[in-house]
Parts: structure tokens; sequence; C-alpha cells
């Protein structure tokens, strides 16, 4: 596999996934007492990160006790953007923890909107990432645009890797961040099903069997009246590995109880990587695999060209005798 010297990994970097509670607050600093009472909580666990969800500050929209329109809804989030990243920093900076802030839709100058997920590191750096794969009941609702980058997070634990939502479902933007050194991928989601939720939990599964690495999953539960895409939350957070032996043999680290507000906490080992991504399987994208698979490939051609040339043979003179026997 391609990527980053593993060897410079921390031996163990603590998680705490928030499966956040969306309920009607009463000011901003309301909210911001909310996320400031999690980092309070997991920084005390000496957690290393502390992970929220997508668009988690759409409960921001609940100051307002009417049905808004979407643009009404957009401006006002855009208002809040610099306060809420300001605030994630002061967090950051406060608890000593990396918080990985879900996502928050911003308005560029053009117009747009974008997914974005907020990331502020504990020393004081703040990272954008914003979400590429946009499924339409998101575009319909919020209109917003794609994401044009995928670029792994350096941080104090590591490179880490951002998959909002849907994202989590592409092979190849997982493929990117991991050659990029990332051994933990984040996934901020939102979904209103269980049967949407179970696409996120499985597509994270598959990615971190395909690169070696911990999936973190993390969304809201919950709702909130008048707010767009917030009638009803599902979710149950979780850390996951591949199925191994050095990790989980159901390749589960850890996982939360359905729809209840609560800390999810794991504790994982990227510097273990460097020795289970030592296969002794030969991986499916190798040059090698992929030569022997041509050679069968032209072998079996061969094989059924002369079969097809046997069998020609064998008619030709039939056909002769029973031409000469008929003439």
């Amino acid at each position: 596999m391609s990527g980053a010297s593993l060897s410079h990994l921390p031996g163990n970097v603590r998680v705490a996934s928030v499966q956040f509670m969306q309920r009607r607050v009463d000011s901003f600093d309301d909210f911001i007492n909310q996320i400031g009472h999690w980092a309070e909580v997991a920084s005390g666990q000496d957690a290393d990160f502390l992970v929220l969800p997508e668009l988690f500050t759409l409960q921001l929209l609940s100051l307002q006790h009417r049905k808004l329109t979407i643009n009404e809804a957009i401006s006002i989030l855009n208002h809040y953007t610099l306060k809420v990243e300001k605030n994630l920093r002061r967090l950051a900076l406060q608890h000593g923890i990396n918080i990985i802030g879900g996502s928050h839709l911003v308005s560029s100058p053009n117009g747009q909107v974008e997914n974005t997920c907020l990331v502020a590191l504990r020393d004081g750096k703040l990272h954008h990432q914003s979400k590429i794969l946009i499924p339409a009941h998101e575009n319909q609702t919020w209109s917003t645009c794609s994401g044009n980058f995928a670029h792994a997070i350096d941080t104090d634990c590591g490179m880490i890797g951002i998959l909002i939502g849907q994202d989590v479902e592409s092979p190849e933007l997982a493929r990117r961040l991991v050659d990029q050194g990332a051994t933990m991928l984040f996934t901020p989601f939102n979904t209103t099903l269980h049967e949407q939720y179970l696409r996120i939990r499985h597509a994270a599964q598959a990615r971190v069997l395909e690169n070696e690495v911990y999936s973190i999953l993390c969304g809201n539960v919950g709702y909130l009246p008048n707010v767009p895409g917030m009638g009803s939350q599902y979710a149950q957070n979780a850390m996951l590995s591949a199925c191994d032996f050095a990790y989980s043999h159901a390749g589960i680290i850890s996982e939360g109880t359905a729809n209840a507000e609560m800390l999810v906490m794991a504790d994982l080992q990227p510097a273990k990587l460097a020795e289970m991504r030592k296969p002794s399987a030969r991986p499916a994208w190798s040059l090698e695999f992929t030569s022997v698979f041509v050679d069968y490939q032209k072998h079996r051609a061969n094989r059924q060209n002369t079969e097809r040339s046997r069998e020609t043979e064998t008619v030709v003179p039939e056909t002769t005798a029973l031409q000469r026997r008929t003439g």
C-alpha cells in the first residue's frame, strides 16, 4: 500500500464521538455551551479527538420560532459561520482536544453552499473539508454543491481523513486519503431512517477492510420542529476496524446505544497499522496480482481459440465427405 510512513504514529489515540441530541436552544451561547460540555467531558477522559455529527449546527435554526424558507435558513447559518469557527478553535485550545466539527453549511462569495466539516486542532489551526458526494435529497433541500478537493489533515496524532456522510461510500475518496497517510477516517453523518444509516455503516466497514484503517462514525439523534432535514434522526455511533485478531473479531471496537444521547469512546492504535499493512495475502490492487490475472485471461483466450480450431477441423472432413457422396 502506498502512502506516508507509519513508523512515527502514536501507540494510543483516544477518540470520543458524540451522539448529538438535536433539541431547541435559547441562544447562540446555549448552543456553544452544549458543545463545550462535551469538549470538557471528553477532555476529562483524556480524549485526543472529539467528533460532532454532520449538520449539527442546524440546531441554531431552532432559535427562530417559525418555519423558515431555505434562503432564510442559509442566510442565518451564514451569519453564524465565523462565530462557530471562532468558538470551535477556542474550545479546542481551552480543553486541549482536537475537534472534528461535524459539518456546517458554508456560503462562498459566489453564492454556492457547501456542506463543510470544520476541524479545529488543539494547536490552534483550523481546517475545512467540504462534502464531495451530495445526495439528491440534500441538494433539493439545501442546494448544496460538491467540494473540489479531498486532502488528509496533519494532526499531532498522525494524518486523518474526513468523509462526510455519503463520501464514505466512495472507495476512491477513501483510498486517496489513505494514500496521503490517513490512518483514521472520520465520518460525521446525518440520517433519518435506519436503512440510510446502515448504508453509511456498511460502507464504512468496507473502507476499513480495504485500507486497514480505523473508521469513526458520528450522527445526530432527536428532532427539530420546523427545521428542514431535522424532522427525525437515527444514529448509532461506532468505531470500526478491520476484522482481525489484532483489532476486533467483529470489526467493532466500540458502539453506542441507538438513538440515545451519549458519548462513545475508544482507544485506537494507529502504530499497530504498520504491522497489519504487511498482509500475508497479496492485495487485489497489487501489480503482481494484476499481471497474474492478465496472464490467466490470455491463457484462457488461447485455450478457447484452440478448442474452436479443433471443432472446425472436425467439421470440415465430414462436410467434404458428404459433398462427395451427394456429388
